[in-house]
């Protein structure tokens, strides 16, 4: 019975015109609707700058946007998370972030290079060494570069690190050129701090290192390229590693000829 009468009663309110009680009148509120919050803007992330460009450094090619990249009180910091972010078109692809501008003619480029070059055991692909590298970077397109770098890899034959003294990389239309780097370990930079100086004069590339920012310096043996007359040149980070790679760069020079 009583839900023959709800059932009742929810008919004629839904279907008996003046079934309903008249609702009271609306009473004029005195609160006042708070202003609604403007939406934020999420943060700027240090790691998705691919495309931008840094005033002296020039313009950030990051592939994988995923490396951090910092600058603060003259030194631009580089922090490439594990991974294959490696630079070689015959082992582990053109990945690596590099920051690069285009220059014409002849011109000398310098950069001071500080990190920890430890990559540890583990690679990030199977059949690489496991590596890290930073420095100088002279580029025409994937096929045809070169990179001046300090270096450090993992010998699992040895068990420590090993490097390129240092590491002097020219492929040219796809091809390595015999630059034939020397092989040591890593007490050839003689501490953290290594700075690199790149010469292009005519059809000569001439490079040089200094372990002490640029007091003395210790060249590289010349090579002659056949380049065109406007390139792009800056500095660089690689890593084949499954840890994070940090490095510094600073008194990064350009001066045009």
């Amino acid at each position: 019975m009583p839900r023959r009468l709800a059932t009742s009663a929810a008919l004629c309110l839904a279907l008996v015109p003046g079934c309903l009680p008249k609702p009271p009148a609306p009473v004029a509120s005195t609160a006042t609707t708070p202003a609604p919050t403007p939406p934020t803007a999420p943060p700027a992330r240090a790691d998705r700058n691919d495309g931008v460009t840094y005033p002296l450094w020039g313009t950030l090619r990051d592939p994988l946007n995923d490396t951090r990249v910092e600058f603060e009180g003259g030194k631009l910091t580089m922090t490439v998370p594990p991974g294959l972010h490696d630079i070689n078109p015959t082992l582990g692809g053109m990945k690596a972030p590099r920051l690069l501008q285009e220059v014409a003619g002849d011109f000398t480029l310098e950069v001071t290079v500080t990190g920890e070059f430890a990559p540890g055991p583990k690679a990030a692909a199977e059949g690489l060494p496991s590596f890290h590298g930073a420095g100088l970077s002279l580029w025409v397109d994937d096929k045809t570069y070169l990179r001046l770098e300090r270096n450090a890899w993992w010998n699992p034959g040895q068990g420590a690190y090993v490097c390129y003294t240092p590491l002097y990389e020219i492929f040219n239309a796809g091809r390595p050129e015999p630059t034939n780097p020397g092989v040591g370990t890593p007490a050839f930079f003689g501490g953290d701090t290594t700075r690199f100086r790149l010469e292009r004069s005519g059809q000569y590339l001439t490079t040089a290192h200094s372990a002490d920012r640029g007091a003395t310096w210790r060249a590289v043996p010349r090579v002659a390229a056949t380049l065109p007359n406007k390139l792009f040149v800056g500095v660089g980070a690689v890593s084949t590693s499954a840890e994070p790679f940090v490095v510094v760069f600073e008194d990064f020079k350009l001066t045009r000829k």
